[in-house]
């Protein structure tokens, strides 16, 4: 499951990126007080939680691209 998370910003731009980036098919939740962010330390876009069956996170920041996401993805899937 893959869950978008806006945060500091207004609804329009949000919106706009959802639209642009065409990822309008996972939930997306807008995080306005910054908690979800500072809760996984996260200070910059883009950022990446990974949770793993056990409850389990890292954090990856930058930009990950389509192999390196597949890369996480299976590795996570694989355990």
């Amino acid at each position: 499951m893959f869950v978008g998370v806006a945060g500091r910003d207004d609804l329009e731009p949000i919106n706009g990126f959802i639209d642009d980036y065409d990822v309008g098919e996972f939930e997306h939740i807008v995080d306005e007080s910054g908690a979800i962010w500072a809760n996984f330390e996260i200070v910059s876009q883009p950022s990446f939680i990974f949770l793993d069956a056990s409850g389990e996170s890292s954090t990856y920041l930058g930009a990950l691209g389509v192999d390196g996401l597949t890369e996480r993805l299976d590795a996570l899937t694989s355990n």
